[in-house]
């Protein structure tokens, strides 16, 4: 093979990805599909768990509240920007939510059942919907507690100067017409308390998920979001305003924290510590950035209310499970969405460009060896004119120019350019003839020459003669 086709026989074959797409079913619990069994009476166990599950939720590292993932490999769904309402896609900013920039709806993952979740490199993709209540707040800071005019609003919330700097308090109330959240806890000064009154906004994201299974490890995370034009009740999330209500009376004992006069896990984490257990000093709430609480307020209040969907179940993590048809005691409604599975294999790749190369170079190739039998079969002297001007050394029949023989081959070539030469028979005479190069002179044609003619001194090649 010529070197191009060497070359083309090396780099026309290369190792790839080779992918399959098949489409299925995959399960998810959806919040608003479900009661939340607060609505079940005092269920003291239930209760519990939700503590443990907001608390575990909230005692984690930084690093692993801002991961996609919660602590059971759940995938987490991104908070929807605000004051953006366009139903476009837009890719999900893991860099802003690794830096705390962005936050989580919640941070408990969504439950994920249907995948095969195997050795095999398999690729999930697929879109879940998911309603959460949006709360942007605003900030009343240094308030006494005989402050007017909300003075109605911290009795309502049984606030008292007796309390200790790890209670907050939080209830729904009507405030200028609007159903709000009010979160209200301890300043700095132990004797003034801030008042946080949040509207309540229920928003429904679509989220694109892809999931990346190895070994036991969904690695599922969220890549793309856009803001759903489906409606829902903000009553029908959670459960009306009372269940709500009800719900929030046990909020400032979920993350069990017993500190005295220093501020509360969750209120260390609205203030944006990164270690909310730590048992940091009350807060000087005028200090902190209100849009910044709104989100991490977002992210508690829907963590702890999430929690309440599936208290029992929500740590008994099989994604390969088939979701339930209907909802019992113990299980919750799981809906179905379309999913894409991408499985990913090696293949060899071939590069056309090489390919083209070896074909160009494999087609000269048998065009030559085709044109070489032609010349083989057509031509009747042997293949000795590739010595042509070796041949004309100490030959009788051809007289050498003046310059001796101790020229070398390509001087001698140019030496007798122009010169005629001819392969022919000069024993012409005898029964064996001897084969020679001999000078063509001037005036001598060979031209109409008869295989069967003998000239004076040569003859043409004669099919049948025997030669030396």
């Amino acid at each position: 093979m010529s070197p191009l086709g060497d070359q083309a026989g090396l780099r026309m074959v290369s190792s790839g990805k080779g992918y399959s797409v098949f489409t299925g079913t995959v399960w998810y619990l959806q919040t608003g599909a479900q009661p939340s069994f607060w609505l079940q009476g005092k269920d003291y166990a239930r209760r519990g768990n939700i503590f443990v599950l907001y608390s575990s939720s909230l005692l984690s590292s930084s690093k692993q509240r801002r991961s996609p993932t919660d602590l059971w490999d759940l995938p987490k769904v991104p908070q929807w920007t605000a004051g953006s309402n366009e139903p476009l896609f837009r890719d999900v900013d893991a860099d802003a939510l690794a830096n705390g920039e962005e936050e989580y709806i919640s941070l408990l993952g969504t439950k994920i059942q249907g995948l095969e979740v195997t050795t095999a490199n398999v690729v999930y993709n697929f879109s879940i919907l998911t309603p959460y209540i949006y709360l942007n707040c605003s900030a009343n800071t240094d308030l006494s507690f005989e402050a007017n005019p909300f003075e109605s609003i911290l009795d309502s919330l049984g606030m008292s100067p007796n309390l200790n700097g790890s209670a907050f308090r939080s209830s729904l109330g009507d405030y200028d017409g609007f159903m709000s959240l009010l979160f209200a806890s301890p300043d700095n000064s132990m004797a003034y308390f801030a008042l946080f009154i949040c509207s309540m906004r229920p928003l429904t994201v679509e989220t694109e998920i892809q999931c990346a299974p190895s070994h036991s490890l969904a690695n599922c995370s969220a890549k793309r979001q856009r803001l759903s034009q489906s409606s829902i009740d903000l009553g029908k999330i959670y459960g009306s305003f009372e269940e709500i209500n009800g719900a929030l009376k046990s909020w400032q004992y979920a993350d069990s924290s017993s500190a005295i006069y220093s501020a509360s896990p969750t209120d260390s984490y609205l203030a944006g510590h990164l270690s909310p257990y730590a048992g940091h000093n009350p807060i000087q709430w005028s200090e902190v950035d209100v849009s910044s609480y709104s989100r991490r307020l977002t992210t508690l209040f829907n963590t702890y209310m999430s929690a309440s969907i599936n208290p029992m179940g929500h740590t008994d993590v099989s994604f390969s499970k088939h979701g339930e048809s209907n909802p019992s005691f113990s299980a919750v409604t799981l809906n179905g969405t379309r999913a894409n599975a991408t499985i990913v294999f090696d293949v060899y790749e071939t590069s056309r460009i090489w390919v083209g190369v070896a074909l160009a170079a494999t087609l000269i190739l048998q065009l030559l060896a085709v044109l070489g039998l032609m010349l083989r079969i057509l031509v009747k002297g042997p293949d000795i004119l590739g010595f042509a001007s070796s041949m004309t050394r100490d030959n009788p029949y051809v007289k050498v120019p003046s310059g001796g023989s101790s020229l070398d081959g390509p001087d001698r070539a140019r030496l007798l350019g122009g010169t005629r030469v001819q392969l022919a028979d000069v024993h012409p005479e005898k029964d064996i003839g001897y084969i020679t190069l001999r000078v063509v002179e001037p005036k001598q044609s060979t031209d109409g020459v008869k295989e069967y003619e003998i000239m004076e001194n040569w003859r043409p090649f004669t099919r049948g003669r025997l030669y030396t």
